[in-house]
């Protein structure tokens, strides 16, 4: 009867084993549902909370935000990770499913993966990481049931990896000394330390741009240091969360500077930047505002990461 007993033990602790080992690798088919299997397939990714939506979009196989800034590819690919290796966890309990499935619904984060055709693939709503369980809660659309999902050997925060700041690559330039084929700055309120540079076939062209002079007395070393400078710039963050009203409070006044950087494949890049205040009306000296590239987006950069690329035209000239 024992012998008998003791099998009954043993068969049990191997069943309960294998629907845990089960449940922890998907096995049940669960985690199929989350995951996309050819991740080839995404065109487009939506990712939507309450306060803004963050649109990415795969345009020959390079993505960007909204159409406009060039998605950063690390964050990129590390979703796309996600959504093809993410596990489940185990099952929210019971008793919580309708509170968490209300807090999913109210505060989780939307996120959409769309095909060529433009369908919805899949559908989640990620809600928050639970650090005892190692996983995130994360809930399909049209369903009842959330689970604490989780990627494999990576005790990741999905809910802090879909984060829109993660995504944007915030480079502005970042060009080889012979790489450069015209760099112009424009400082509005000075128009006399405006110039222009153009670099062709080794040779140096200086110019004032509010007389058009070209310069005779150009410093060749001052130049040469000058095109090194435009190697990695780049901004810190993006203003966000504020009105059209605001945004427009910012840029009515004329930009400071003006820049346009031109490369060797006649590609132009332009920056314009706006003094930057505190809420007390006193102008910041470690930071400036700034339009790259005319997009609608106001950027933030620190002065130390731009001012060696703020010259003026008496740089470049020989000192007599």
């Amino acid at each position: 009867m024992k012998k008998y007993f003791s099998y009954i033990i043993l068969f049990s602790v191997v069943v309960l084993t294998i629907i845990s080992e089960s449940c922890l690798n998907g096995g049940d088919g669960l985690s199929d549902k989350l995951t996309i299997k050819d991740t080839s397939i995404i065109s487009k990714i939506v990712i939507e909370n309450n306060q803004d939506t963050i649109i990415l979009t795969n345009k020959n196989n390079k993505w960007f935000i909204n159409n406009k800034f060039p998605a950063k590819e690390q964050a990129l690919n590390f979703l796309l990770l996600v959504s093809n290796q993410l596990k489940i966890k185990n099952p929210v309990m019971r008793i919580y499913m309708d509170s968490i499935n209300s807090e999913l619904e109210l505060n989780g984060k939307t996120v959409k993966f769309y095909n060529n055709d433009n369908d919805i693939i899949k559908e989640w709503k990620v809600g928050n990481f639970d650090k005892k369980i190692g996983a995130t809660c994360i809930k399909l659309k049209n369903t009842e049931m959330s689970f604490f999902a989780y990627l494999p050997g990576i005790l990741h925060d999905i809910n802090k990896i879909i984060e829109k700041k993660n995504f944007y690559e915030t480079t502005i330039f970042d060009y080889k000394y012979y790489e450069l084929k015209e760099i112009k700055v424009s400082y509005t309120d000075s128009s006399e330390l405006s110039f222009g540079l153009k670099i062709n076939n080794n040779k140096a062209e200086l110019y004032s741009i509010k007389t058009g002079e070209l310069m005779t007395n150009i410093d060749l070393k001052a130049v040469g240091r000058y095109l090194t400078y435009f190697e990695d710039i780049k901004f810190e963050s993006i203003i966000e969360g504020i009105t059209k009203a605001e945004r427009d409070s910012i840029l009515i006044a004329k930009p400071k500077h003006k820049i346009t950087v031109t490369d060797r494949n006649g590609i132009t890049k332009s920056l314009n930047t706006y003094e930057r205040y505190n809420k007390y009306g006193k102008k910041d000296i470690h930071k400036i505002n700034a339009i790259f590239n005319k997009n609608e987006e106001i950027i933030v950069i620190k002065y130390y990461n731009i001012d060696l690329i703020l010259k003026e035209l008496g740089f470049f000239l020989i000192k007599i």
